[in-house]
């Protein structure tokens, strides 16, 4: 079977798409199906005889904000089974077309219940807006479980780097002792800014958040995540088409993936004071616009992080703790050309000037210590 997997082009370089494609990347592989990865109708048009000689499965992979029914019908003429990986923005009642979500409500769920476990009585929401993506859902779900902390919520509002909800919690007059962040990067974004105003916030504010990035695991405060379900999303997905091949009776399945809450560094104390933000110094927009445009590279880091062997996070270790090439080629026995391939592509990635740059952003984002415990396994 031919897996079309159709992305979202303005979303092509992220490393939240990256993922998803390496997930069904994985899936195909151990099925050993053909996966094409496109990015238009135009693209598709080029395969649609091929579409027509082989049984074939269109998966779209697409952001939440795209609309199913018009995404659908603009690709009705390609004659194969359509399955929709939205993650969470769905008609649950709809039997024109087939879907795999996410248990968003339940993952919401897990990391309040987590939260009071340890002690939280004031839980707060940190997340992008609520108008696109999952945390329309997460604002929901939150709304419907905490309920008398429903004024506790910063919400983006499009500007970009999250200035908005950060500005309205550093001026919050509330008690506040665990937020939930809809997202990883969202999350040492602002747990950067803790980090300055109280260097101790640990002790006094647990945070959770979701997908599990993979600097989740080796920042210095290690996040605890919710799984994103995006490989079992490309099971089910990849599931359902072959389901659909069998039997042409079916007009449509629909399947829900629940995601696991790791627990990490981040949500390891108990009882927490709680901070008040407002009686903190407060850092001063152009201070906070300087930690949020640094925290870019947050994400190009992450990009590294999906993609890297063993022999990456061996060489991030040595240049961390001050190797140079040559002395990192002989300890590994690779040649200094490999090191150096790898090395120019942490550069580009990163869009770093020179290898003292890209190793500050190692230093500033990375703790050595997970980096050689992931080693070590």
């Amino acid at each position: 079977m031919i897996i079309y997997l159709l992305c979202s082009k303005q979303f092509k370089d992220t490393s939240w798409s990256k993922n998803r494609i390496n997930c069904y990347k994985q899936v195909a592989n151990r099925k050993r199906m053909l996966l094409r990865v496109i990015y238009s109708k135009e693209e598709l048009e080029s395969y649609k005889k091929e579409c027509k000689k082989e049984e074939a499965v269109l998966i779209f992979a697409l952001t939440n904000e795209e609309k199913q029914n018009e995404i659908l019908d603009e690709y009705a003429s390609f004659e194969v089974p359509k399955i929709i990986d939205f993650h969470h923005n769905h008609d649950i009642f709809s039997s024109e077309f087939s879907y795999v979500a996410t248990d968003v409500s339940d993952a919401t769920e897990q990391s309040i219940n987590l939260l009071q476990k340890h002690g939280c009585k004031h839980i707060a929401l940190f997340a992008m807006n609520d108008k696109t993506g999952r945390d329309i859902y997460r604002i929901k779900s939150y709304k419907r479980l905490n309920k008398n902390h429903k004024e506790l919520i910063f919400l983006d509002e499009n500007d970009g780097y999250l200035l908005t909800p950060l500005k309205a919690l550093l001026k919050c007059k509330n008690k506040i002792d665990g937020i939930v962040c809809t997202n990883d990067l969202q999350a040492i974004r602002l747990m950067e800014v803790l980090s300055l105003i109280e260097p101790k916030w640990r002790n006094k504010l647990l945070i959770t958040s979701f997908f599990d990035a993979k600097l989740a695991n080796y920042y210095h405060t290690s996040l605890t995540s919710g799984t994103s379900g995006f490989l079992d999303i490309a099971k089910e997905a990849i599931n359902i088409g072959e389901e659909l091949w069998k039997n042409k009776k079916i007009g449509a399945i629909h399947k829900f993936v629940k995601t696991d809450l790791i627990q990490r560094e981040s949500t390891s104390s108990y009882n927490p004071r709680g901070m008040i933000f407002s009686e903190y110094d407060y850092l001063g927009d152009k201070k906070i616009k300087e930690i949020l445009e640094y925290s870019k590279k947050a994400d190009r880091l992450e990009r590294i992080l999906l993609d890297a062997d063993i022999l990456d996070l061996e060489i991030i270790h040595y240049l961390m703790i001050g190797y140079k090439i040559s002395q990192i080629g002989n300890i590994l026995y690779y040649s200094r050309s490999t090191i150096k391939y790898r090395l120019s592509n942490f550069l580009k990635i990163c869009e770093s000037e020179n290898k003292e740059e890209l190793i500050e952003i190692f230093k500033h984002y990375i703790d050595d210590k997970k980096i050689q415990k992931a080693i070590s396994k």
